[in-house]
Protein backbone atom coordinates (compact mmCIF):
# COMPACT_ATOMS: atom_id res chain seq x y z
CA UNK A 1 0.00 0.00 0.00
CA UNK A 2 2.92 2.32 0.75
CA UNK A 3 4.28 1.91 -2.80
CA UNK A 4 0.86 2.71 -4.25
CA UNK A 5 0.56 5.92 -2.22
CA UNK A 6 4.05 7.04 -3.29
CA UNK A 7 3.19 6.43 -6.95
CA UNK A 8 -0.09 8.33 -6.67
CA UNK A 9 1.61 11.26 -4.94
CA UNK A 10 4.29 11.41 -7.64
CA UNK A 11 1.73 11.40 -10.46
CA UNK A 12 -0.36 14.02 -8.70
CA UNK A 13 2.71 16.28 -8.54
CA UNK A 14 3.22 15.90 -12.30
CA UNK A 15 -0.45 16.51 -13.10
CA UNK A 16 -0.81 19.63 -10.97
CA UNK A 17 2.64 21.13 -11.52
CA UNK A 18 2.26 24.44 -13.33
CA UNK A 19 -1.52 24.05 -13.65
CA UNK A 20 -1.80 27.79 -14.15
CA UNK A 21 1.05 28.02 -16.62
CA UNK A 22 -1.16 29.31 -19.45
CA UNK A 23 -0.85 32.78 -20.83
CA UNK A 24 -3.45 35.31 -19.80
CA UNK A 25 -4.40 36.18 -23.39
CA UNK A 26 -8.05 35.19 -23.62
CA UNK A 27 -8.78 37.02 -26.88
CA UNK A 28 -7.60 34.25 -29.19
CA UNK A 29 -10.14 32.28 -31.18
CA UNK A 30 -10.14 29.16 -33.31
CA UNK A 31 -12.11 29.31 -36.56
CA UNK A 32 -12.79 25.96 -38.22
CA UNK A 33 -13.93 25.90 -41.83
CA UNK A 34 -16.30 23.32 -43.30
CA UNK A 35 -13.36 21.53 -44.93
CA UNK A 36 -11.58 21.20 -41.57
CA UNK A 37 -9.04 24.00 -42.08
CA UNK A 38 -8.29 25.87 -38.84
CA UNK A 39 -7.18 29.44 -38.21
CA UNK A 40 -6.11 30.74 -34.81
CA UNK A 41 -5.70 34.37 -33.88
CA UNK A 42 -7.13 37.52 -32.37
CA UNK A 43 -10.70 38.24 -33.47
CA UNK A 44 -10.81 41.61 -35.24
CA UNK A 45 -14.19 41.40 -36.92
CA UNK A 46 -17.23 39.14 -36.79
CA UNK A 47 -20.35 40.15 -38.70
CA UNK A 48 -22.94 38.55 -40.95
CA UNK A 49 -20.57 38.38 -43.94
CA UNK A 50 -17.12 37.51 -42.66
CA UNK A 51 -14.72 36.92 -39.79
CA UNK A 52 -11.32 38.59 -39.71
CA UNK A 53 -8.54 37.09 -37.59
CA UNK A 54 -5.08 38.44 -36.88
CA UNK A 55 -2.90 35.33 -37.03
CA UNK A 56 0.74 34.92 -36.05
CA UNK A 57 1.88 33.42 -39.38
CA UNK A 58 -0.42 34.90 -42.03
CA UNK A 59 -1.32 38.27 -40.58
CA UNK A 60 -4.93 39.33 -41.05
CA UNK A 61 -7.13 36.64 -42.61
CA UNK A 62 -10.67 37.25 -43.84
CA UNK A 63 -12.93 34.18 -43.84
CA UNK A 64 -16.41 34.26 -45.44
CA UNK A 65 -19.10 33.40 -42.92
CA UNK A 66 -20.78 30.77 -45.13
CA UNK A 67 -17.66 28.53 -45.15
CA UNK A 68 -17.25 28.56 -41.36
CA UNK A 69 -18.23 25.48 -39.36
CA UNK A 70 -17.51 26.87 -35.90
CA UNK A 71 -15.92 29.73 -33.97
CA UNK A 72 -14.69 28.95 -30.48
CA UNK A 73 -12.74 30.79 -27.86
CA UNK A 74 -9.47 29.11 -27.01
CA UNK A 75 -9.25 27.91 -23.41
CA UNK A 76 -6.33 29.27 -21.44
CA UNK A 77 -5.16 25.70 -20.81
CA UNK A 78 -4.58 25.22 -24.54
CA UNK A 79 -1.92 27.95 -24.70
CA UNK A 80 1.52 26.71 -23.76
CA UNK A 81 4.48 28.55 -22.27
CA UNK A 82 6.17 28.91 -25.64
CA UNK A 83 3.02 30.37 -27.20
CA UNK A 84 2.06 27.22 -29.08
CA UNK A 85 -1.63 26.36 -29.09
CA UNK A 86 -2.81 22.78 -28.75
CA UNK A 87 -6.15 21.54 -29.97
CA UNK A 88 -8.72 21.09 -27.21
CA UNK A 89 -8.70 17.87 -25.22
CA UNK A 90 -11.84 16.12 -26.45
CA UNK A 91 -11.84 13.44 -23.73
CA UNK A 92 -11.18 15.32 -20.48
CA UNK A 93 -14.00 13.68 -18.51
CA UNK A 94 -12.66 10.13 -18.62
CA UNK A 95 -9.59 8.26 -17.42
CA UNK A 96 -9.15 4.54 -18.11
CA UNK A 97 -12.15 3.35 -16.10
CA UNK A 98 -13.35 6.13 -13.82
CA UNK A 99 -14.71 9.57 -14.60
CA UNK A 100 -14.22 13.00 -12.99
CA UNK A 101 -15.84 16.39 -12.40
CA UNK A 102 -15.65 17.59 -16.02
CA UNK A 103 -18.80 17.17 -18.11
CA UNK A 104 -19.22 15.77 -21.58
CA UNK A 105 -19.79 19.01 -23.46
CA UNK A 106 -23.15 19.76 -25.02
CA UNK A 107 -23.57 18.34 -28.54
CA UNK A 108 -20.66 15.98 -27.94
CA UNK A 109 -20.34 12.30 -27.11
CA UNK A 110 -18.00 9.37 -27.51
CA UNK A 111 -17.89 5.64 -28.21
CA UNK A 112 -15.12 3.66 -26.52
CA UNK A 113 -14.23 0.25 -27.97
CA UNK A 114 -12.35 -2.21 -25.75
CA UNK A 115 -11.42 -5.89 -26.06
CA UNK A 116 -14.10 -6.71 -23.48
CA UNK A 117 -16.90 -4.55 -24.90
CA UNK A 118 -18.28 -1.06 -25.54
CA UNK A 119 -18.79 2.15 -23.58
CA UNK A 120 -20.65 5.23 -24.83
CA UNK A 121 -21.58 8.60 -23.34
CA UNK A 122 -23.39 11.64 -24.72
CA UNK A 123 -24.44 15.00 -23.31
CA UNK A 124 -28.09 15.74 -22.57
CA UNK A 125 -27.34 19.29 -21.36
CA UNK A 126 -24.25 21.37 -20.59
CA UNK A 127 -23.74 19.50 -17.30
CA UNK A 128 -25.69 16.25 -17.54
CA UNK A 129 -24.63 13.16 -19.51
CA UNK A 130 -26.09 9.72 -20.08
CA UNK A 131 -24.56 6.53 -21.40
CA UNK A 132 -24.02 2.85 -21.02
CA UNK A 133 -21.54 0.02 -21.30
CA UNK A 134 -21.62 -3.71 -21.88
CA UNK A 135 -19.50 -6.66 -22.90
CA UNK A 136 -19.62 -8.25 -26.35
CA UNK A 137 -21.95 -10.87 -24.80
CA UNK A 138 -24.45 -8.24 -23.72
CA UNK A 139 -24.06 -8.91 -19.98
CA UNK A 140 -23.89 -7.09 -17.78
CA UNK A 141 -25.78 -4.19 -19.38
CA UNK A 142 -24.89 -1.01 -17.46
CA UNK A 143 -26.57 2.39 -17.57
CA UNK A 144 -24.56 5.42 -16.42
CA UNK A 145 -25.45 9.02 -15.71
CA UNK A 146 -23.51 11.97 -14.27
CA UNK A 147 -24.18 15.59 -13.35
CA UNK A 148 -21.23 18.01 -13.23
CA UNK A 149 -20.80 21.47 -11.72
CA UNK A 150 -17.99 24.03 -12.04
CA UNK A 151 -17.07 25.74 -8.78
CA UNK A 152 -14.09 27.56 -10.33
CA UNK A 153 -11.98 27.09 -13.49
CA UNK A 154 -9.67 24.77 -11.53
CA UNK A 155 -12.26 23.03 -9.36
CA UNK A 156 -15.08 20.81 -10.63
CA UNK A 157 -17.40 18.37 -8.88
CA UNK A 158 -19.83 15.75 -10.11
CA UNK A 159 -22.15 13.02 -8.87
CA UNK A 160 -23.52 10.04 -10.70
CA UNK A 161 -24.79 6.49 -10.75
CA UNK A 162 -23.94 3.27 -12.56
CA UNK A 163 -26.43 0.43 -12.52
CA UNK A 164 -26.00 -2.91 -14.26
CA UNK A 165 -28.02 -6.07 -14.64
CA UNK A 166 -27.24 -9.60 -15.81
CA UNK A 167 -30.46 -9.65 -17.87
CA UNK A 168 -31.05 -13.08 -19.45
CA UNK A 169 -27.90 -14.53 -17.83
CA UNK A 170 -29.37 -14.18 -14.34
CA UNK A 171 -31.15 -17.50 -14.81
CA UNK A 172 -27.75 -19.18 -14.91
CA UNK A 173 -27.33 -18.29 -11.25
CA UNK A 174 -30.65 -19.83 -10.30
CA UNK A 175 -32.44 -16.58 -9.54
CA UNK A 176 -35.47 -17.47 -11.63
CA UNK A 177 -35.84 -14.03 -13.19
CA UNK A 178 -34.33 -11.89 -15.91
CA UNK A 179 -33.89 -8.64 -13.98
CA UNK A 180 -33.21 -9.84 -10.46
CA UNK A 181 -29.41 -9.99 -10.32
CA UNK A 182 -27.38 -6.83 -10.66
CA UNK A 183 -25.66 -3.99 -8.89
CA UNK A 184 -24.33 -0.49 -9.17
CA UNK A 185 -22.17 2.31 -7.84
CA UNK A 186 -23.31 5.71 -6.57
CA UNK A 187 -20.33 8.07 -6.71
CA UNK A 188 -19.08 11.63 -6.31
CA UNK A 189 -15.97 13.33 -7.77
CA UNK A 190 -13.79 16.30 -6.86
CA UNK A 191 -11.39 17.37 -9.64
CA UNK A 192 -8.51 19.82 -9.20
CA UNK A 193 -6.85 21.40 -12.24
CA UNK A 194 -7.66 21.99 -15.90
CA UNK A 195 -8.90 19.70 -18.66
CA UNK A 196 -5.26 19.21 -19.70
CA UNK A 197 -3.70 18.55 -16.26
CA UNK A 198 -5.75 17.41 -13.30
CA UNK A 199 -6.07 15.04 -10.39
CA UNK A 200 -9.36 13.57 -9.20
CA UNK A 201 -10.52 12.10 -5.90
CA UNK A 202 -13.76 10.17 -5.78
CA UNK A 203 -15.74 8.10 -3.32
CA UNK A 204 -18.86 6.04 -3.55
CA UNK A 205 -20.93 3.10 -2.48
CA UNK A 206 -21.08 -0.13 -4.46
CA UNK A 207 -23.94 -2.59 -4.07
CA UNK A 208 -25.16 -5.89 -5.52
CA UNK A 209 -28.52 -7.63 -5.22
CA UNK A 210 -30.11 -10.89 -6.24
CA UNK A 211 -33.38 -12.75 -5.88
CA UNK A 212 -32.69 -15.90 -3.88
CA UNK A 213 -35.23 -18.67 -4.26
CA UNK A 214 -35.63 -22.42 -4.24
CA UNK A 215 -36.79 -24.56 -7.14
CA UNK A 216 -39.52 -27.13 -6.44
CA UNK A 217 -39.12 -30.02 -8.94
CA UNK A 218 -42.61 -31.31 -8.12
CA UNK A 219 -44.39 -28.16 -9.24
CA UNK A 220 -41.72 -26.81 -11.58
CA UNK A 221 -41.89 -23.44 -9.84
CA UNK A 222 -39.61 -21.29 -7.73
CA UNK A 223 -40.63 -20.85 -4.10
CA UNK A 224 -39.34 -18.94 -1.10
CA UNK A 225 -38.31 -15.83 -3.06
CA UNK A 226 -36.22 -13.28 -1.14
CA UNK A 227 -34.22 -10.32 -2.36
CA UNK A 228 -30.78 -10.09 -0.75
CA UNK A 229 -27.92 -7.69 -1.25
CA UNK A 230 -24.58 -6.40 -0.01
CA UNK A 231 -22.74 -3.10 -0.25
CA UNK A 232 -19.35 -1.59 0.44
CA UNK A 233 -17.46 1.68 0.29
CA UNK A 234 -15.39 2.46 -2.80
CA UNK A 235 -12.74 5.04 -3.66
CA UNK A 236 -10.54 6.21 -6.53
CA UNK A 237 -7.60 8.52 -7.18
CA UNK A 238 -6.91 9.38 -10.82
CA UNK A 239 -5.39 12.06 -12.99
CA UNK A 240 -4.06 13.08 -16.37
CA UNK A 241 -1.19 15.23 -17.62
CA UNK A 242 -1.02 16.25 -21.26
CA UNK A 243 2.61 16.26 -22.35
CA UNK A 244 2.28 17.11 -26.06
CA UNK A 245 -0.25 17.88 -28.78
CA UNK A 246 -0.93 14.17 -29.26
CA UNK A 247 0.05 12.46 -26.00
CA UNK A 248 -1.42 12.42 -22.49
CA UNK A 249 -0.30 10.47 -19.43
CA UNK A 250 -3.17 8.78 -17.57
CA UNK A 251 -3.31 7.27 -14.10
CA UNK A 252 -6.41 5.54 -12.79
CA UNK A 253 -7.24 3.46 -9.74
CA UNK A 254 -10.23 1.93 -8.01
CA UNK A 255 -10.52 0.34 -4.60
CA UNK A 256 -13.05 -1.13 -2.22
CA UNK A 257 -13.14 -2.10 1.42
CA UNK A 258 -14.32 -5.62 2.25
CA UNK A 259 -14.02 -7.48 5.58
CA UNK A 260 -11.46 -4.99 6.85
CA UNK A 261 -9.22 -5.46 3.77
CA UNK A 262 -8.57 -2.90 1.03
CA UNK A 263 -8.67 -4.34 -2.48
CA UNK A 264 -7.61 -2.11 -5.36
CA UNK A 265 -6.56 -1.96 -8.98
CA UNK A 266 -4.24 0.57 -10.62
CA UNK A 267 -3.98 1.45 -14.30
CA UNK A 268 -1.24 3.72 -15.69
CA UNK A 269 -1.62 4.42 -19.41
CA UNK A 270 -0.66 6.65 -22.34
CA UNK A 271 -3.33 8.27 -24.48
CA UNK A 272 -2.37 8.92 -28.12
CA UNK A 273 -4.40 11.18 -30.42
CA UNK A 274 -3.24 10.90 -34.06
CA UNK A 275 -6.39 12.84 -34.96
CA UNK A 276 -8.32 15.01 -32.55
CA UNK A 277 -11.46 12.84 -32.62
CA UNK A 278 -9.63 9.48 -32.77
CA UNK A 279 -8.05 8.51 -29.45
CA UNK A 280 -6.00 5.40 -28.67
CA UNK A 281 -5.03 4.41 -25.16
CA UNK A 282 -2.39 1.87 -24.13
CA UNK A 283 -1.73 0.78 -20.56
CA UNK A 284 -1.75 -2.08 -18.10
CA UNK A 285 -3.63 -3.00 -14.96
CA UNK A 286 -2.37 -4.40 -11.66
CA UNK A 287 -4.27 -5.55 -8.62
CA UNK A 288 -3.51 -5.63 -4.92
CA UNK A 289 -4.89 -5.86 -1.42
CA UNK A 290 -3.80 -4.08 1.76
CA UNK A 291 0.03 -4.12 1.71
CA UNK A 292 0.48 -6.47 -1.24
CA UNK A 293 0.51 -5.77 -4.99
CA UNK A 294 -0.14 -8.75 -7.23
CA UNK A 295 2.60 -8.65 -9.91
CA UNK A 296 0.32 -9.58 -12.78
CA UNK A 297 0.34 -6.77 -15.38
CA UNK A 298 -2.65 -7.06 -17.70
CA UNK A 299 -2.39 -5.15 -21.04
CA UNK A 300 -5.27 -2.73 -21.59
CA UNK A 301 -6.00 -1.08 -24.93
CA UNK A 302 -8.94 0.96 -26.19
CA UNK A 303 -10.03 3.16 -29.09
CA UNK A 304 -12.36 6.10 -28.55
CA UNK A 305 -14.23 7.96 -31.28
CA UNK A 306 -15.45 11.41 -30.24
CA UNK A 307 -18.54 12.77 -31.96
CA UNK A 308 -19.25 16.50 -32.28
CA UNK A 309 -22.55 17.69 -33.68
Amino acid sequence: MKNLLIFIAFFGFIALNNTNFAQSDTTKYRVIKNDGTQFIGILLKNDAKEVILKTASLGEVAIPKHVIKSIEKIDASEIQQDGAIWSRNLLPSRYSITTNGFPVRKKEGYLKIMPVGLDFQFALTDNWSLGGMTTWYGVPAIITTKYSHEISPDLHISAGLLYGNLLYASNIFGTGGSFTTGGGIAFGNITFGSEERNINVSGGYGFVHSLQNEFDPMTGQFIGEEITGNGTGMFSIAGMARISEQATLIFDSMGLIFDGEIFYGINPAVRYMPKQQNIWQFGFGMFGYSEEIIPLPIPMISFTKVFIK
